[in-house]
């Protein structure tokens, strides 16, 4: 089941909106602002955001440009919901990396679609990962599997848990929670695997982890 996180500081709307979202099958969260919001997503990372701009402590763009700068929330998709339909508003909305712009008042059917929609392009980058390193099933896919061994033998049963974890797309803390480990002892980890596997950084620690986990590697850890 997908989980959608609505920000919206009006109750009225923030309920309907929930109601219709769970009729929908979806999972659904809310906060009443930017800054809940994102104490919300690091306890439990939403596979798409629904937020109005205007909220009192941090409205809509601050929250966004918040995402878009920190891993994993910057993948996440993000529709802005909201009253303001000047074709500035909209065009600041996307330069800040809004996936979508839904305006108030608004029909269901639209706003399901364009969920709908960006779940399925979000859901896509996993794939996209791994064409973008030839890794489609093939005849060699046995040489594959080997090589990422030969990686994989070089880090610690510990930093294998990591990488599991790295896998599902969390962040240091959140695994930490997922491993009761602290939120340093994660990064270290994290730090100490991209250097022995002499990755440029963690984006290519994330793409190898998905990889590896493609090929089934990291469910014998």
């Amino acid at each position: 089941m997908k989980k959608i996180l609505v920000v919206e500081d009006e109750k009225n709307i923030r309920r309907n909106l929930m109601d219709i979202l769970e009729m929908s099958g979806y999972s659904v969260s809310t906060a009443e602002n930017g800054s809940d919001a994102i104490l919300m997503m690091q306890e439990n990372l939403p596979d798409l955001v629904i937020s109005d701009i205007r909220m009192p402590l941090m409205d809509g763009k601050q929250l966004l440009i918040h995402m878009r700068k920190e891993m994993p929330l910057r993948n996440v998709p993000f529709l802005f919901l909201t009253s303001k339909i000047e074709p500035e508003d909209i065009r600041e909305g996307m330069n800040h990396g809004a996936d979508d712009y839904i305006t108030k008042p608004f029909k269901y059917d639209v706003l399901l679609k364009a969920i709908e929609t960006r779940l399925k392009k979000h859901g896509s980058l996993i794939s996209d990962t791994l064409k973008n390193h030839n890794l489609n099933l093939t005849k060699k896919q046995s040489e594959k599997i080997a090589e990422l061994t030969l990686y994989l033998n070089k880090l610690s049963k510990s930093e294998l848990r990591v990488l599991k974890e790295v896998a599902k797309n969390l962040n240091s803390d959140q695994i930490a929670g997922q491993l009761y480990l602290s939120g340093k002892t994660v990064q270290n980890h994290r730090h100490n695997m991209a250097k022995k596997l002499r990755f440029n950084g963690q984006n290519s620690l994330f793409e190898f982890s998905i990889t590896c986990q493609y090929y089934g590697l990291l469910n014998k850890t």
